[in-house]
């Protein structure tokens, strides 16, 4: 029962096998009422049949013949009966096929009246009748025809057989068109899981993208989650080549200081802890970065107006003997659908890199365009001209050696950015300085209330 195919057929095959048992039980009740009710239409033409027949004797009273146009009533032992009482319910005729059996007990009726009865033995319709003779006196009668139960039940047994071989052949036909639905239908499982056992062998990196709809948010949400697997694993690898080129200065610094004899040895440890301090603030840094998760798409809403203004205050103060003001404009409801941490890191990297590199401005807008949120940060720099912005973006590239870095504030931003599904791009600012432009999926207005 954990297969869905077998869960689906057990549940199709109860449901069908329940559908025949009404379906059996519906059909057998509706033959039965018309099966009744064609016998009851014939025992009714029988009794039109012995009234036709019906004489008059010398006085105008009713006189019935022995022989009549039924000729089952003329029959010894025949399944159809019949025979009239009077008024007080005495016998006054029989027909012949009841010669030598008793008469079925039964209650005179008033003329017009019609009564039709299921007995355990037989199936009995009586008619009231009112006879007028030659005087205008009228004498009533109860006319009875019955017809033995055992042949009526017999035709209905007939037609339990033959409806119970045409429901089992039926039944037989739908479990195989339905074997065959279900394995048509669940053929893109099955092409799914060898999709990804060719993504486990190495032999394909993405599940398709035709699958039918109700599985393509599936097959896509895997597709997502790949790319963020190989995103993290590059983001990794990445970080790991950063942290052996960000140390290398340092530990050429302290081989260097090693190898040389000095003797102000107060000023030897003031370096050496410099040095490690650097070092120390690169390793945290390099592996915080590699450690950003991506788009999952179930991260809460975060304000973005309070994310960047509390990197802008810390940035400020970190560049405060330069005097970096940094000027937000995000709108206070503003929200955006990440990891938090993602985008500080992300942000965090462009407002550094414009507080590092501008003349003391800097200014961070944000807005929200068909759900993509666009940030824009600017400063009053010297800029990139645009045929080195590609350079710019490259792992390890500093295009400005006078300042301190490793050259990897704006590629690890593009990173950031492309790990959330989203775009970088170096632009021209109206002060003259770089504008960086992110756009990234996820973004909305909270609702006022």
């Amino acid at each position: 029962m954990n297969a869905i195919r077998t869960r689906l057929l057990v549940a199709a095959s109860l449901v069908l096998a329940a559908f025949l048992v009404a379906t059996a039980l519906a059909l057998e009740r509706a033959h039965r009422a018309a099966a009744l009710t064609q016998l009851q239409a014939r025992l009714e033409a029988v009794i039109y049949t012995i009234l036709a027949a019906a004489e008059e004797d010398d006085r105008g009273r009713m006189l019935l013949p022995e022989t009549l146009p039924e000729p089952r009533l003329s029959r010894p032992d025949s399944d159809l009966q019949a025979w009239v009482l009077d008024g007080q319910g005495a016998l006054f005729w029989r027909s012949t096929s009841l010669l030598g059996r008793a008469v079925p007990p039964l209650a005179p009726l008033p003329a017009g009246e019609r009564r039709f009865e299921i007995r355990p033995d037989r199936l009995v319709l009586a008619q009231g009748i009112a006879w007028e003779d030659d005087q205008g006196r009228a004498w009533p009668f109860t006319l009875a025809v019955s017809q033995a139960r055992a042949a009526f039940e017999a035709g209905l047994d007939d037609f339990r057989q033959t409806l119970r071989g045409w429901l089992l052949a039926l039944a037989v036909g739908l479990l195989t068109a339905q074997l065959l639905v279900l394995r048509w239908g669940l053929a893109p499982l099955g092409r799914a899981r060898r999709e990804l056992d060719e993504i486990h062998e190495g032999a394909r990196s993405h599940l398709s993208r035709d699958y039918p709809a109700e599985l393509r948010p599936l097959a896509e949400a895997v597709n997502r989650l790949l790319d963020q697997g190989r995103a993290a694993q590059n983001r990794y690898r990445h970080a790991l080549d950063d942290l052996a080129h960000a140390l290398k200065t340092p530990l050429a610094c302290l081989q260097s200081l090693a190898e040389e004899s000095r003797p102000d040895a107060e000023e030897l440890q003031a370096t050496v802890r410099e040095q490690l301090a650097q070092m120390r603030k690169v390793v945290d840094s390099r592996l915080t970065r590699a450690a950003a998760v991506g788009r999952s798409g179930l991260e809460p809403p975060i304000g973005l107006a309070r994310l960047v203004g509390r990197l802008a205050a810390a940035l400020e103060k970190v560049h405060g003997e330069r005097g970096v003001r940094v000027r937000v404009d995000v709108p206070a409801d503003l929200r955006f659908h990440g990891p938090e941490g993602d985008l500080m890191e992300l942000l965090g990297n462009l407002l550094d890199n414009a507080c590092k590199y501008g003349n003391g401005r800097v200014w961070v807008r944000a807005a929200c365009h068909a759900g993509r949120l666009e940030l824009t940060v600017d400063d009053d720099g010297p800029g990139i001209p645009p045929d080195q912005r590609e350079v710019a973006l490259r792992r390890g590239t500093r295009l400005d050696s006078r300042r301190p870095g490793q050259g990897l504030g704006l590629p690890a931003a593009e990173e950031i950015a492309a790990a959330l599904d989203g775009a970088l791009v170096l632009e021209s600012a109206p002060t003259g300085g770089l504008r960086v432009r992110v756009k990234l999926p996820g973004c909305s207005r909270a609702h006022s209330t």
